[in-house]
């Protein structure tokens, strides 16, 4: 079975994978959103779900 690939941005990589773009986050500044990357779709939900919640 050959495992597919996947590109993402190629500026460096996290455990070995390519990022695939970066997620907007007010939680760690309130000046301006922190770009927090992610390597997958499931991350990507992830972070959006926690940057929603109120804590």
């Amino acid at each position: 079975m050959v495992t597919p690939v996947v590109d993402g941005i190629d500026l460096f990589k996290i455990a070995g994978r390519s990022i695939l773009g970066w997620v907007p986050s007010f939680k760690m500044s309130t000046a301006a959103p922190v770009k927090q990357p992610f390597c997958s779709q499931l991350e990507e939900r992830c972070q959006r779900q926690l940057n929603s919640a109120p804590r």
